[in-house]
């Protein structure tokens, strides 16, 4: 019986493997949606340093007393 977790890594390996074939088919064209592309990855650098910031305060926060 596969798990949740090796499901989804196969379904992320054939999703990567595909979209390699794609690009080396389709080639230089694909450029039409490159701003669309830049976007994404923008938004991304943009959400990274918010989701570090409240995971070390979230586990900061659980710390507690550290005598115990």
């Amino acid at each position: 019986m596969k798990t949740q977790g090796s499901r989804f890594a196969l379904w992320l390996l054939a999703a990567s493997a595909l979209g390699g074939i794609v690009g080396y088919i389709v080639g230089e064209p694909i450029n039409v949606i490159k701003p669309l592309g830049d976007l994404f990855y923008r938004l991304l650098f943009m959400i990274v340093p918010i989701l570090v910031f409240f995971s070390l305060c979230s586990s900061f926060a659980r710390v507690g007393d550290i005598r115990r």
